[in-house]
């Protein structure tokens, strides 16, 4: 009498476990079948991507006058972006000089200062940016980045950024 008792539990969780397997297989299926065509399009991007660095380059493995990485007319560091916003059309862009305050950030010792000119005419989304939305979104990314500073206007009218990295163990904001 036990030994029916016994054997009807293990029957069950033999059932149970072929049809978990079958919901485990339909699940990975549909997983597959949803997920593949992001994946297709990701890897495109990327090939995409990894073909225009290359054909920026010469056979010879450095980078054609324009293309890549450049010295940008606002820091005058090798290496920064042009504050163009890579499209083309020579504005320079807002979105390119917040990059900018990143990469002055991520160069700046601790207790180190920095100034960098701003370009005239920045635009944001193609439009003219308003003065107080470029100050509000430099002064926002330098204290993203961890620095002290603001905007101010140069003698000769143009923006100027002054940054200051605090020495460590110094406390930035309230």
């Amino acid at each position: 009498m036990t030994d029916g008792i016994i054997r009807l539990p293990t029957a069950l969780a033999a059932v149970a476990a072929q049809e978990d397997g079958a919901v485990l297989a339909r699940s990975f299926l549909i997983a597959v079948v949803v997920m593949a065509p992001v994946a297709l399009w990701q890897w495109a991007r990327i090939r995409a991507r990894r073909r225009a660095e290359t054909a920026a380059t010469d056979p010879a493995g450095t980078p054609q006058p324009g293309t890549g990485p450049a010295t940008g007319p606002a820091t005058g560091r090798p290496g920064v972006e042009p504050p163009t916003g890579g499209r083309g059309d020579g504005e320079p862009t807002l979105e390119a000089v917040v990059r900018e305050v990143g990469a002055l950030a991520a160069d700046l010792p601790p207790g180190a200062s920095a100034t960098m000119d701003l370009p005239s005419g920045l635009t944001v989304g193609g439009r003219p940016a308003p003065e107080s939305l470029v100050a509000r979104l430099v002064e926002d990314a330098l204290r993203r980045d961890g620095l002290e500073g603001g905007l101010r206007t140069g003698p000769d009218g143009t923006g100027v950024v002054e940054c200051r990295r605090p020495p460590h163990g110094a406390r930035l904001g309230p």
